[in-house]
């Protein structure tokens, strides 16, 4: 946008030439207006040097130069704030003020109103929340579709040779089965949709304070939004610890504690706000802490996750990995039962849970605390 190297070509340097009555006339008309140096040069069509000596030999010009602008944005430096925005995926509201001119907070309320304005409202393209009551004839049908096709697709793919003899014990269809039964109705009704849910729509989803094993999703949203980025990020993970389930991966996560590998990294690369709500995706009641038993309950968690996760386009795009990863995982993002386009958050997941294994619990039946040969979250980030 800024670009002034055609300006002054061929009548030499162009902080030599002076602006004309002309030119200082109009920098004194924008200088009343509030304007900065480089909304000035590109309004006169000059360099902002050649706009800064003219006022350093004006001092009467120099004096209505204000320290930061204030009041209405103008449409040039909208225009500006969308360039500056384009450039990078998460807003440093200091370093765009310094460049506009501006408080840092003027430019967080810009942001803001441009987010308001260009994002229509979620509530407008689904219900915000879905109905409880039983699925239609044909939602069964869609969701059993799409279970299939999702369950076959990952039995199908790469994965770590314990879970090839794991998924080998059953038919696909037992396991889609298993499944679906664990889902509750409203969760069921969404995956059935003929679009994607938005984020409102799954932070609207309940969310399950219990000691059962299950799948949930975590809603992150950025600290600041960048209009030209979509905001919100969904984990999808497993809580698969013996009398701590669910309630206790939520504890993990909000004290940081626990190995969460890239997760950490994710927030504070992309600036996001870790208080985001939390939803049950399905839980499971596991009565004997028998080790066998708790590890049959862990493969069929694991397993649903790996499906939710693809199914609500939940795996981060690729980045950096090597061609086969690169292939491996659009193939897995593809089996999203909905146009990746049309869903309007960002997934948070690094990998397909099936690409780890999962270990047998030692210890005895007391495996409140200790649990410690399967690390609750490895599969889920």
């Amino acid at each position: 946008m800024r670009n002034y190297s055609k300006q002054g070509k061929g009548k030499g340097p162009e902080k030599s030439r002076l602006l004309t009555a002309e030119e200082a006339e109009q920098t004194r008309a924008f200088l009343r207006q509030g304007c900065q140096v480089w909304e000035i040069a590109l309004s006169i069509q000059r360099s902002e040097p050649a706009v800064r000596a003219a006022l350093e030999r004006d001092q009467d010009l120099a004096g209505q130069l204000t320290e930061k602008k204030k009041g209405k944005w103008s449409d040039l430096e909208i225009k500006y704030l969308l360039e500056l925005l384009g450039r990078c995926r998460v807003p440093c509201r200091k370093v765009m003020a310094r460049l506009l001119g501006r408080d840092a907070s003027s430019v967080g309320r810009q942001i803001n109103k441009m987010v308001a304005e260009r994002r229509p409202t979620e509530q407008q393209r689904l219900p915000l929340v879905p109905p409880d009551g039983d699925l239609s004839e044909r939602e069964q049908k869609v969701l059993e579709a799409r279970m299939k096709d999702i369950v076959d697709g990952l039995i199908s793919m790469d994965k770590t040779e314990e879970w090839e003899h794991v998924l080998a014990e059953k038919p696909s269809a037992e396991w889609a089965a298993h499944i679906l039964a664990l889902i509750p109705t409203p969760v069921k009704h969404i995956l059935a949709a003929s679009a994607p849910p938005t984020a409102s729509t799954l932070k609207a989803m309940e969310w399950q304070d219990t000691s059962r094993m299950g799948v949930y999703a975590w809603v992150l949203k950025p600290k600041l939004n960048n209009p030209l980025q979509m905001g919100d990020f969904v984990y999808v993970g497993s809580a698969t610890k013996w009398g701590s389930g669910l309630s206790g991966r939520k504890s993990q996560h909000q004290r940081r504690k626990g190995r969460e590998n890239k997760i950490p990294r994710l927030i504070r690369t992309n600036h996001l706000n870790r208080k985001g709500p939390f939803l049950t995706l399905l839980s499971m009641q596991l009565e004997s802490p028998e080790p066998g038993e708790v590890l049959k309950a862990r493969q069929l968690i694991i397993l649903a996750e790996a499906v939710l996760t693809v199914w609500l386009g939940a795996l981060g795009e690729v980045n950096r990995d090597s061609y086969g990863e690169e292939q491996k995982r659009l193939r897995l993002r593809h089996l999203c039962p909905w146009d990746l386009d049309e869903i309007s958050y960002r997934g948070a997941c690094s990998h397909n849970p099936l690409d780890v294994d999962v270990h047998s619990p030692t210890g005895s039946a007391q495996m409140g605390t200790g649990d410690p040969e399967i690390v609750e979250g490895v599969s889920s980030e």
